[in-house]
């Protein structure tokens, strides 16, 4: 639902939403290009540095002899080409490990992997794993790599069905999508929580009726605990 100076607005009075995924431009890429006199049109650079932000790996600094992980504090991102094709899971069944002066990524299977089975690592550490909710590792894994996981421990938790028309929910990533209402304010259905699009980084929203929920309300109504 939408709220404008906290008064309610008609869902059939809502601006149109125009697209599903922002159009971004950042204006520092222009200026990088043209202050290091870079060959390159901006938005390639943009994209390059989006590439890289988003398929890299915490690479951390340590004294020589001292075991690194994915605990370890980040120095840097690197890029490992094979290993950033591995698919995310909050049940990974390989972790890794980089050598002493970060120029190897080792993966090691966590128990038997069977011939074809697909290789999944996990973006979060495992302190993260072991203490975060559902909700709480997808509000993680929103915010730094803007997508919603459904690995198979995450699917487990329930998404709740629009109250009003009974039909399936859809997810706003919303660092990656444009505002569902175009200068409203969304609010929460279920808790009249503020401002779903700033303060979190997915939510709930019917395309039917514009009914909206935070993560919490929106997940585990009927189903099983979040783990």
């Amino acid at each position: 639902a939408i709220k404008e100076n906290l008064a309610p607005v008609a869902a059939n009075s809502c601006p149109e939403r125009k697209a599903a995924t922002v159009p971004t431009f950042d204006v520092a890429a222009y200026e990088l290009c043209e202050h290091y006199k870079i060959r390159m049109d901006p938005s390639k650079l943009e994209e390059l540095v989006l590439v890289w932000k988003y398929n890299s790996f915490n690479a951390p600094s340590s004294a020589p002899g001292d075991k690194l992980n994915e605990e370890s504090e980040p120095a840097s991102l690197d890029i490992f080409i094979l290993a950033s094709f591995c698919t995310h899971s909050c049940e990974p069944n390989c972790r890794f490990i980089h050598n002493e002066d970060n120029t190897e990524f080792t993966l090691h299977a966590v128990g038997n992997l069977a011939a074809g089975e697909e290789i999944t690592i996990s973006y979060l550490d495992r302190s993260r794993l072991e203490k975060l909710s559902t909700v709480q590792r997808r509000e993680v894994l929103a915010w730094n790599w803007l997508f919603i996981c459904n690995c198979t421990r995450c699917s487990r938790a329930h998404v709740a069905e629009c109250e009003n028309c009974r039909k399936g929910l859809d997810t706003i990533v919303s660092y990656a999508e444009e505002e569902i209402y175009p200068g409203y304010t969304v609010f929460c259905d279920g808790c009249d929580q503020n401002d779903l699009h700033g303060e979190h980084a997915y939510y709930f929203h019917c395309s039917s009726c514009g009914h909206d929920l935070c993560p919490s309300c929106g997940t585990n109504s009927e189903g099983p605990e979040l783990e």
